[in-house]
């Protein structure tokens, strides 16, 4: 009434996703769920296939603050942990494959990357960049028994009825702020192809 709105419309952000992607029918990742949809008529979710993950974007911050903390570094006040968010957000990115890319980092230094803090200082970033997201994946990282995003979105796929599976794999949509990692999308289409039928066929598609 305040701002004579003449109609509101309330929806769960995985099905727009799907909407905006062009596939209303297939799984969505959202930034802390996995949630795989159907169309019929109108989109809707599938509550059995629902699946929580209970990680999302403050953690891998927080996790990145940790990090920081152990090199020297002291992140505290609320605009501290802003900066940390945005190293995240400016440097981080996703990894094809962790553990080479671990080696890599051990003995190069052309993964590192530099961020300049509000004091001047210059913070060097190495194999941070590509650890803080990895948690995604590998949420063991953290001390958490969660199964990794692509695990969970293979087994809500597998959760709904097989005639369907080849359309929720074709249309696989990340949806979210954790999602917007450079490499996401070919990490996960790599790791869901490694878990679908080899006669099934994986597209992944990620935001602009």
């Amino acid at each position: 009434e305040t701002f004579n709105t003449p109609a509101m419309y309330v929806a769960i952000q995985a099905v727009l996703s799907l909407y905006a992607s062009g596939a209303p029918r297939g799984s969505c990742w959202t930034a802390a769920m996995v949630l795989a949809t159907r169309a019929h008529l109108r989109s809707y979710a599938l509550p059995h296939a629902i699946l929580h993950l209970d990680l999302a974007g403050r953690d891998l911050t927080d996790n990145l603050v940790k990090i920081l903390i152990k090199r020297g570094h002291i992140f505290t006040t609320s605009a501290e942990c802003e900066i940390v968010r945005d190293i995240k957000e400016t440097l981080c990115f996703t990894a094809m494959d962790f553990k080479a890319e671990m080696e890599r980092a051990e003995h190069s230094s052309e993964l590192e990357k530099t961020y300049k803090l509000p004091d001047g200082q210059i913070l060097t970033m190495g194999n941070e960049c590509f650890r803080v997201p990895e948690v995604l994946f590998q949420p063991s990282l953290i001390g958490s028994e969660s199964e990794g995003v692509h695990k969970l979105t293979y087994q809500s796929i597998m959760k709904c009825d097989s005639d369907i599976h080849k359309s929720l794999y074709s249309n696989i949509v990340l949806s979210g702020g954790s999602t917007m990692y450079a490499n996401i999308q070919e990490r996960m289409q790599k790791e869901i192809a490694s878990l679908a039928p080899s006669s099934i066929s994986v597209k992944v598609i990620a935001p602009p």
